[in-house]
């Protein structure tokens, strides 16, 4: 085995096996576990994490995101940027994540959308257009945890 499979070994054993503090019995747990990152991204995902793929996980991540924002919004005829800014709007929201009846619900609403919005441009859309995007561990589990958070919030 030469060097270059070695280390990706030894990052994809590390990346695997990050202790948790709060573990009575020190077991071991995987990074989506420490970071407590979405339970239900599809397989896809952690795999290309533990391979060290950084940029394409979070690509499969996102586009997950938008596949759940297009079933529960019932908007098939968007993606991106366009999906989120419909399917969250404050005025008629597909999908509400606030009263839309009070002045702060409405507020939250329009802040959601944004930053859903503004996660399919700046995180998912590089990844999807462009050639050689390249994350480091420390900014896929950043994006990872802004999209589970998107995701915690919508389920």
């Amino acid at each position: 085995m030469d060097n270059l499979n070695k280390f990706r070994d030894v990052v994809k054993n590390i990346s695997q096996n990050l202790y948790s503090n709060d573990s009575p019995d020190q077991r071991l747990h995987h990074a989506f576990d420490l970071h407590e990152l979405y339970e239900k991204f599809p397989k896809i995902v952690k795999e290309l994490f533990d391979d060290g793929h950084y940029s394409q996980a979070t690509f499969e991540a996102y586009k997950f995101l938008e596949k759940i924002v297009q079933k529960k919004s019932s908007i098939t005829d968007k993606i991106g940027k366009d999906l989120m800014m419909q399917a969250f709007n404050e005025a008629a929201p597909k999908i509400s994540i606030a009263d839309c009846g009070t002045q702060t619900g409405r507020s939250i609403q329009e802040g959601y959308k944004f930053l859903f919005a503004g996660a399919m441009m700046a995180i998912r859309n590089p990844r999807g257009h462009e050639v050689e995007v390249r994350d480091e561990l420390h900014s896929c589990i950043d994006h990872l945890k802004i999209v589970s958070h998107l995701l915690k919030i919508i389920e």
